[in-house]
């Protein structure tokens, strides 16, 4: 028997500008045995707190949310919507400050593994930043000092690790 959705998950809200944010989520696992029309998205507007629908069956899950204002704090919803009705907006709700992200800690290396200077080779762990700027954290600059004081930087060193909040990882 058909049934309103499940709400979806893994929600992400991300700074694009100084008015924009972008949004992607991913579809419900459970539709309601109903295949999905789309999704409404919604927002709490900061300054009279009413929720304001910006799309209605919006086909698609990433979204450009605009006209937004730098320093204000939103709540935004996303409800996957069937023939049925609608998911419920209470797993979804993401306060989202709109500021652009600041510069992020620099990531600690936690250990060095193993170091083969003959081979050009270094294994480091390294433990991800405490303070991600509030924005995703995408990769690492790695630099080495090479022949005393010469500075090199090798950006794809650790290019397929991934980045991960709270993870130790080895590159």
């Amino acid at each position: 028997m058909p049934t309103d959705p499940d709400a979806p998950t893994s929600f992400t809200v991300e700074y694009n500008s100084d008015t924009e944010a972008d949004l992607s989520w991913t579809a419900p696992s459970d539709d309601g045995n109903c295949p999905l029309t789309g999704y409404n998205i919604i927002y709490t507007d900061p300054d009279t707190r009413t929720d304001v629908t910006v799309e209605s069956d919006y086909d698609g899950t990433t979204y450009t949310l605009t006209g937004l204002t730098l320093g204000k704090t939103y709540t935004i919803f996303i409800q996957a919507v069937n023939e049925m009705g609608y998911s419920s907006t209470d797993t979804t709700d993401n306060y989202f400050h709109h500021r652009e992200p600041d510069t992020p800690d620099a990531p600690v290396i936690s250990k060095v593994t193993d170091v083969d200077l003959a081979d050009d080779y270094i294994e480091i762990t390294i433990t991800y930043p405490t303070n991600d700027g509030g924005d995703t954290v995408t990769g690492f600059n790695i630099y080495l000092l090479a022949d005393r004081g010469t500075y090199s930087v090798d950006t794809d060193l650790c290019a397929d690790s991934p980045v991960t909040d709270g993870t130790d990882f080895t590159c």
